[in-house]
């Protein structure tokens, strides 16, 4: 199922949802999720859909935030999906965990418990990434 808001965007839904979603007018916020306002509250609709978890977040599987068919929400930890990210759009290095430093190296670092881990600092942005996805391997 298909809801095109004013605005022309495209938001996805399993069909099951249809009489749940229709009581609303449903938008997409600024930072890109579906809404709308529900008993005074700006509710997102992948969590009116799918409730909420304790300790757990609802995952967009393939980071589609308007995409909230049950087929691709997941309800994981908070701390697996900060692993999910894509890359930020001022990434400039094209490397998650990757940026480039005044001297023209290369930083690696990664984020464990809540904390920055520096890994090191490399001749290349390549190896600088190799660095990083085996710090994945050890952290994560």
């Amino acid at each position: 199922m298909i809801i095109i808001t004013t605005n022309g965007d495209k938001i996805y839904s399993d069909k099951k949802y249809y009489k749940k979603l229709k009581k609303y007018s449903w938008v997409v916020t600024v930072t890109g999720y579906a809404a709308a306002r529900i008993n005074n509250k700006v509710i997102k609709m992948h969590i009116y859909l799918f409730g909420k978890t304790e300790g757990k977040v609802n995952d967009h599987i393939d980071n589609n935030k308007l995409n909230n068919r049950e087929s691709n929400i997941r309800k994981i930890s908070q701390k697996e999906n900060c692993r999910n990210n894509k890359i930020q759009k001022n990434n400039t290095t094209g490397y998650t965990g990757v940026s480039k430093v005044p001297s023209g190296k290369y930083r690696a670092r990664i984020w464990v418990n809540y904390k920055e881990k520096h890994i090191g600092t490399y001749e290349t942005k390549e190896k600088a990434f190799e660095a990083r996805k085996k710090a994945e391997k050890k952290y994560w």
